[in-house]
């Protein structure tokens, strides 16, 4: 996390713990069944997909993970990137006796391209229709609470119609 977070390194970036962070597509890698649970209706697996993500570094206005997203002004509808607009704040400050040229140095940010992580990062819920007719699946999700925790599942049980031999 430390060398994703522009925390400590940009005086813009707001503070956030646990750090967010940003799910972009999925990868090529295999996906992990890590449980499985077959019940007399329907078979329902428990399945990580890896996947591209990168902590974020929210502005305000700007993520900074994500640089290359617009800003849209809501009076005018004129959009705004956040090199252009971090250009237009460096010339603010600088007074008419420091003339420095601005640089790329000086406007710090992420590239998703080259400072992405991959991993399994998604768990996906799949439940397998076994009945001969069209049935109702509730799945509730939990964890135990102890310190080896690192999800955090709804609270609320997801329902699905199937139909005979149908997956979702």
């Amino acid at each position: 996390m430390a060398d994703h977070t522009l925390f400590n390194v940009v005086d813009d970036v707001l503070a956030s713990y646990p750090p967010s962070y940003i799910v972009g597509p999925t990868t090529v890698d295999p996906s992990k069944t890590i449980l499985e649970k077959d019940t007399e209706f329907a078979t329902i697996s428990l399945v990580e997909v890896a996947c591209e993500y990168m902590y974020s570094n929210p502005q305000g206005q700007f993520n900074l993970s994500v640089p290359e997203k617009m800003w849209r002004n809501p009076l005018n509808y004129s959009q705004m990137s956040y090199k252009s607009w971090k250009v237009a704040e460096l010339r603010k400050a600088h007074t008419a006796d420091n003339m420095t040229p601005i640089t790329d140095e000086d406007i710090l940010l992420r590239n998703w391209k080259t400072d992405c992580f991959k991993g399994p990062t998604i768990l996906k819920v799949m439940i397998k229709s076994k009945a001969q007719k069209m049935i109702r699946v509730g799945v509730k999700l939990t964890v135990a609470d102890n310190e080896n925790k690192n999800v955090i599942f709804p609270e609320a049980e997801m329902k699905e119609n199937l139909f005979s031999n149908d997956s979702k």
